[in-house]
């Protein structure tokens, strides 16, 4: 009976150790990783939508007329005011999108570009 409760703290062990092994491997891989998903993030806006692109393993592109954007909204928690930067945060009925890492000045006029456009899309469609 010994050896049994033996041989099951030492395959407890292996488990944790793995686990804990496995979780630092990914961290470590998740701090090397963050500079390709900021590099593979792209966003462009032209006269009738929006368009998302992210992704450095499974890669999506996502449109967004702007008929379908309900509202807008900045965020700026501590860690981006200390770097003076903010997230724009674009609402559809579906879901949310977000460009983060923008300038103060960058975030502000994208989003009083995105709601002109989405209001002028908006009254376009009422007429």
């Amino acid at each position: 009976m010994l050896k049994t409760i033996d041989q099951l703290s030492l395959i407890w062990q292996a488990l944790i150790g793995g686990y804990l092994a496995l979780v630092f491997i990914l961290f470590i891989l998740d701090l090397f990783l963050v500079n390709y998903g900021y590099h593979y993030f792209r966003f462009e806006m032209n006269e009738d939508e929006l368009i998302f692109q992210k992704g450095y393993f499974f890669r999506s592109i996502t449109y967004v007329p702007f008929s379908r954007i309900q509202h807008i909204e900045t965020e700026q928690g501590p860690f981006l005011r200390q770097a003076q930067l903010m997230k724009v945060i674009i609402h559809t009925a579906a879901t949310s999108h977000s460009i983060a890492g923008l300038s103060i000045e960058d975030g502000t006029n994208i989003q009083k570009e995105i709601s002109m456009k989405s209001e002028m899309d908006t009254n376009s469609e009422n007429r």
